[in-house]
């Protein structure tokens, strides 16, 4: 699993994004998991707050959209990255 940190702090972070990549015959299986909030007691203060005015549902989902857009492009230049990194 790769995971990527967003909002990050010395402790916790606020949201990250999971991949999950699985060969499967010649295909590569894609799973993301977007995760928002924290585990702590003070996640149930802040959370109203961060949904409404810094990461509503919308703004998930168009990162989420974002995020298959930028992977869906792989293909395009991972190949030749490979060919260049392994010589």
């Amino acid at each position: 699993m790769i995971s990527k940190i967003f909002f990050n702090s010395s402790s916790s972070s606020m949201a990250r994004m999971e991949y999950k990549f699985k060969q499967i015959g010649n295909d590569t299986f894609y799973e993301n998991c977007l995760i928002i909030g924290w585990k702590h007691w003070s996640w149930k203060i802040f959370r109203p707050i961060i949904k409404t005015f810094v990461f509503s549902r919308a703004r998930g989902i168009a990162w989420i959209r974002h995020n298959i857009e930028e992977v869906g492009q792989f293909e395009a230049f991972l190949p030749e990255l490979y060919r260049k990194e392994i010589g």
